[in-house]
């Protein structure tokens, strides 16, 4: 018995440590960042371990909030690493997944190739303020810069 745990340990030891140091890199995103020269907003909330979700929205000239997307970020059941995107009025209302192809400690990047736009996620941490997001598809796509403004 004490055999088998002892394998049990040293086998799932190793996971253990890989997802921990993915979620060092994406805990980074937790917090309010704010789209260079807009009042574009996406803030990202850690509510357990392992599962950040987030919002996308912007202020309109009286300061009112418009929805623009719901996102999450957490570990999937059936493997892996996942991102969600729910965009008001597109998808038919369902959440649109990526799944976490790379990431180091600057970088988190989530694919999928099957969807029209975008197939690519990818943020890259510039320091603890500066987060840049490539947004594509294969040669179409776009770039954001944001800034932390809270947390």
């Amino acid at each position: 018995m004490a055999k088998k745990f002892l394998f049990l340990l040293l086998t799932c030891l190793p996971l253990i440590g890989f997802a921990q140091f993915q979620w060092e890199t994406i805990d980074r995103l937790e917090g309010k960042w704010q789209i260079e020269g807009k009042q574009q907003f996406e803030v990202w909330e850690k509510t357990e371990d392992f599962r950040l979700t987030g919002e996308g929205f912007m202020l309109n000239e009286k300061g009112e909030k418009k929805h623009l997307e719901a996102l999450s970020i957490s570990g999937n059941p059936k493997g892996g690493i996942w991102y969600y995107a729910n965009v008001p009025n597109q998808n038919a209302g369902k959440s649109i997944g990526f799944y976490l192809s790379s990431y180091d400690k600057r970088n988190v990047v989530f694919e999928n190739p099957d969807h029209d736009f975008p197939q690519k996620i990818h943020y890259q941490l510039k320091g603890r303020k500066n987060l840049i997001v490539h947004v594509s598809a294969g040669e179409k796509g776009f770039v954001v810069k944001m800034t932390k403004v809270k947390g």
